[in-house]
Formats: structure tokens, sequence, C-alpha cells
């Protein structure tokens, strides 16, 4: 096993750093074995503050002092993953297949709520996420602890082309129903080819993602209690409404 530098983890940190290197880090034991045992082929190195002899993946046990240096969090980890980024994440196009109903994120900036969608869009069949640039990085600590470990189960894909594929998803019979204050749909149907569109937490979605929407949904509330509601409850709503267990 070659010992990376220590700073190799800790650039990781950054989008710049994790875009360069196509690496990402997952913290926690929870998460680290739910990684383990869904997805090991996306997971290349095991950072342990203490010797795992069981693992079959190479590990590297650091001090708590060095595992402080690479994350965020206010506790230190006992173990942190090393996880491999699809080269695809940052495409300007869609890798083929991509699934039936797709989530459309545009320029969602809080990491939890960016988290907290593709954890619902995996459990609910949204299986493709396609993001703006505008979107939190999705491989960001704080995004990948909200996502629970299912981002190797998702095609995600950020980048300034989004609305170049979200026009080509049309094209090829995708219906677009985008979520706002003012809408006609109050139950997103289960039909095929759906494409489900969110937009920013203070600006909404833009006059653009409107005037390419086939449908706007919105979910009925009590709007003399509550002014709105947070984009990923109410996305996780729409989601859920959408699922079909086949």
């Amino acid at each position: 096993m070659i010992l990376r530098p220590l700073k190799f983890y800790e650039k990781l940190l950054t989008g710049k750093g994790r875009r360069r290197e196509m690496r990402y880090l997952i913290e926690g034991r929870r998460q680290v074995e739910q990684m383990l045992e869904s997805s090991p082929a996306f997971v290349e190195e095991i950072i342990s503050l203490v010797n795992l002899h069981e693992l079959a993946i190479p590990v590297r046990v650091v001090t708590p002092a060095q595992m402080k240096l690479f994350t965020d969090s206010e506790t230190v980890p006992e173990l942190v993953a090393l996880g491999i980024i699809p080269e695809s994440c940052f495409a300007d196009s869609l890798d083929q297949p991509v699934s039936e109903k797709i989530l459309f994120l545009e320029d969602l900036q809080d990491p939890g709520n960016v988290g907290t969608l593709l954890r619902s869009a995996a459990a609910f069949g949204f299986h493709t996420v396609l993001m703006t640039d505008g979107c939190a990085d999705p491989f960001a600590p704080k995004v990948v602890r909200s996502a629970a470990g299912v981002l190797p189960s998702l095609q995600i894909v950020r980048t300034a082309a989004a609305f170049d594929r979200l026009k080509q998803l049309k094209n090829s019979g995708y219906q677009l129903v985008t979520a706002h204050i003012d809408g006609g749909l109050d139950t997103l149907n289960r039909s095929a080819k759906t494409i489900f569109a969110l937009g920013n937490e203070g600006n909404g979605v833009s006059n653009q993602l409107l005037d390419l929407s086939d449908a706007i949904y919105t979910i009925p509330f009590d709007a003399s209690l509550v002014e709105s509601l947070n984009v990923a409850i109410a996305g996780s709503i729409g989601m859920a409404q959408s699922f079909s267990k086949k």
C-alpha cells in the first residue's frame, strides 16, 4: 500500500480538490459500513483510528490529531472511507441509460437540502439526478452525511449544460413537472419518463425552467400557518407520491 501524504485527504474538503482528484470522503462508522456493504467497488481506502484486519480494502491507521486534519465534523470520526467519484458526474453529457424518473435540481445551495433530496431520490426510484452547476457539490462532506450512503446508487450529473440535457430529455419523451408555489397538480403521478424539477431555496425556480415545464406541481398546505415548505420536504413528498413499487 502506497501511503498518500495527509494533505491529499485534506484537499478533499474543497470542491476544487475533489474535482481534481475525483475522490471524496465518507465519514463515520455507520456510513462507511453501509458503503462497504452496498458499493464496495466505489471505496478505494479506509482511514481508521484502530487496526482493522478483516477488510479486503486497504486500511490506513492514523492518530486522532491526523484524522482531524481532513474532517469538518465537530467529533473526530473513528472511520473515514475514500470514495471514488464517477467521471460521468461532471461530464457535459448524460451516460445512457438514464432512469425513467429523473430529479432536476436548479441552483439548490444548501448542502443539507441537496443531501436529503439525493437520499429521497434513491428511496423513491429517481435514480438519475441532473443538477445545475449552481447547486451544492454532491460530494461535499455535509451533503455526503445527509445523503447517508446512497451516492453510488445514483447517476448524478452536475454541469453547466444542465438545461441543454433537460431539453434533450424532453425531446426524447420525458414530461417535465416543476414544483412551484402556484401550480395545478397536487399529486405527482406515477407515469413513466418524468422529470421532477426543484428550484433554489430563496428564489424558487427560474422563468427558463417554468417555460420548459409541461406541468406545475404544488403541495396543498395550510398557508395561514406556514408561508412555504422546505424544498427538501416538498421534493421528498412529491417523489414519494410518484413511487410505484413493482
